[in-house]
C-alpha cells in the first residue's frame, strides 16, 4: 500500500564519495527528497516535496495539531495584503486547481500564469513574500539554503512573481505558486474538504541535478 506509514525508502545514486559525482532520496506517501552531489559539494536538492492529509487533525488524541501550518498562513498573509487592483493580476482563477499543475512529472517546465510581480509590491508585501520564500528555503541545511538564496538573488528578486487561485477564506479550497527565472513552488490546499495540503520546490534548470548532470557527461565522455 503506497499510503503504508513505514513504506519509505531511501535510495543511492552512483557510488557516494568526495570525488564522485552521485546522489540519494527518500521517498514515501507525501514525501520525496532529492538530492546530488559532485566532489564533496551539494549541489541539487530538487525536487523537494512534503504534503500532509489531514493538514489540520479534527479529532482524536492529536486533535488541534496542524502540519505545514505556516505554509498556509504565511501564503494567507500574502494574499490579503494585495489591494483590489493588485489581487485582480495575482488571482488567476476563482477556482483552485485540484492539484499542483507540475504534479509528479520529471521535469518542471514554467506555469502559464505568473501572478504579480514582486517588483510592483509594496515594502511591506515584499516582507510577507520574502517571509514566505524563506520558510520553503529554511527546510535545508543552513549552507544549502544560503546558497539556494544567492542563486534566487542573483537572477533578481524582482524576477519572482506570485499567483493565487481559488478563495481568500480560510478553510476553503485554495492554491498558490512563487515562480521566477529557475524557481518554481507550489501549494494547493483542495483535495479532502480542502484539509490536504502539497507542497513542492523545483528548480526549472537543474531538478534532479539535470544541468550539473548534463555537464558532467559533456566533459566526461566527449569523444
Amino acid at each position: 500500500d503506497r499510503r503504508d506509514p513505514h513504506n519509505y525508502h531511501f535510495w543511492i545514486f552512483g557510488n557516494p564519495s568526495e570525488d564522485a559525482f552521485w546522489g540519494w532520496r527518500f521517498e514515501g506517501h507525501h514525501i520525496s527528497l532529492n538530492f546530488v552531489a559532485s566532489k564533496g559539494t551539494l549541489v541539487s536538492s530538487t525536487p523537494f516535496f512534503l504534503g500532509t492529509n489531514p493538514a489540520k487533525v479534527l479529532s482524536g488524541e492529536q486533535k488541534g495539531h496542524e502540519v505545514l501550518k505556516q505554509e498556509t498562513a504565511l501564503g494567507y498573509a500574502l494574499v490579503n495584503s494585495l489591494s483590489e487592483e493588485q489581487l485582480s493580476v495575482a488571482r488567476f482563477s476563482d477556482t483552485a486547481p485540484y492539484d499542483m499543475f507540475t504534479s509528479n512529472d520529471k521535469e518542471a517546465i514554467p506555469l502559464k500564469h505568473t501572478g504579480i510581480s514582486h517588483a510592483v509590491l509594496t515594502a511591506e508585501q515584499k516582507k510577507a513574500f520574502a517571509d514566505l520564500l524563506q520558510l520553503y528555503l529554511d527546510n535545508y541545511e543552513t549552507e544549502f539554503s544560503t546558497t539556494f538564496k544567492e542563486k534566487i538573488e542573483k537572477d533578481g528578486l524582482d524576477q519572482l512573481s506570485f499567483a493565487w487561485a481559488g478563495s481568500l477564506q480560510k478553510g476553503e479550497g485554495h492554491y498558490y505558486s512563487i515562480q521566477g527565472p529557475t524557481l518554481l513552488i507550489e501549494y494547493d490546499n483542495t483535495q479532502n474538504n480542502n484539509n490536504h495540503v502539497h507542497t513542492v520546490v523545483r528548480d526549472l534548470e537543474n531538478d534532479f541535478g539535470e544541468d550539473i548532470l548534463k555537464k558532467h557527461y559533456e566533459r566526461s565522455h566527449k569523444r
